[in-house]
């Protein structure tokens, strides 16, 4: 979930979701004992337990980390044709954005004079 190529409000909204969906679930399937026997009432013993709490950030930080790790061992030394053509997009999307904040500066320091000697020549002419 986490390798994705663009965020959007609702790739982090799904993400969200399908992990409070996830304890919700076990939750309920915890509460009725014809589900399942054995499982009843565990949900809310674990979900009590400091211990469970941190064993669950743990690994899921232990994961993302051996997953983003791999991505980057992989993108450094075995790079395919989608992934160049990804990186140059990329990098064509961030030097287009550039260059259109310089182009913007430039255009308000070019009328900043032009602003500066209409008002001196106002003051001036009276």
């Amino acid at each position: 979930a986490m390798l994705t190529n663009t965020w959007t409000w609702m790739n982090a909204a799904m993400l969200v979701l399908t992990i409070l969906l996830y304890f919700a679930y076990q939750a309920v399937h915890s509460h009725f004992w014809w589900f399942d026997a054995e499982f009843w009432g565990t949900a809310f013993y674990c979900y009590s337990s400091p211990v469970f709490w941190a064993c669950a950030v743990l690994s899921l930080t232990s994961c993302i980390v051996v997953d983003m790790t791999f991505e980057m061992i992989r993108l450094a030394s075995n790079m395919t044709i989608v992934d160049l053509g990804r990186k140059i997009d990329n990098y064509l999307t961030h030097f287009t954005m550039e260059a259109s904040k310089l182009a913007r500066k430039k255009t308000r320091r070019s009328l900043l004079p032009v602003k500066k000697r209409a008002i001196d020549h106002q003051w001036t002419r009276r």
